[in-house]
């Protein structure tokens, strides 16, 4: 099933990051978005930038491919899965 990467929350935004991590990972998909110890090494590595929009939440920047979000972490990895796999992933 396609989903949004822009609206991606909860498990499809964990899955879909996994995914965009590349095909080699295996196992059980950790908690990237609710989990700072977990997602967090995940902005450095792929060297997303995060600001801060106000009102509007967060806004997340990887590889030229923008994402906002609620907080700065799912602003991040809505970037990091929309630069490998654009507007739209399959999971």
């Amino acid at each position: 099933m396609k989903h949004n990467t822009a609206t991606l929350s909860g498990l499809a935004l964990d899955q879909a990051a996994h995914k965009a991590l590349g095909p080699e990972l295996t196992g059980t998909c950790p908690n990237y978005s609710g989990n700072w110890a977990v997602g967090g090494p995940l902005i450095e590595f792929s060297k997303i930038s995060i600001i801060e929009r106000g009102v509007e939440g967060w806004a997340g920047d990887c590889s030229g491919a923008f994402s906002t979000g609620p907080t700065p972490l799912i602003a991040a990895l809505r970037a990091l899965v929309a630069s490998k796999f654009g507007d739209e992933v399959e999971l």
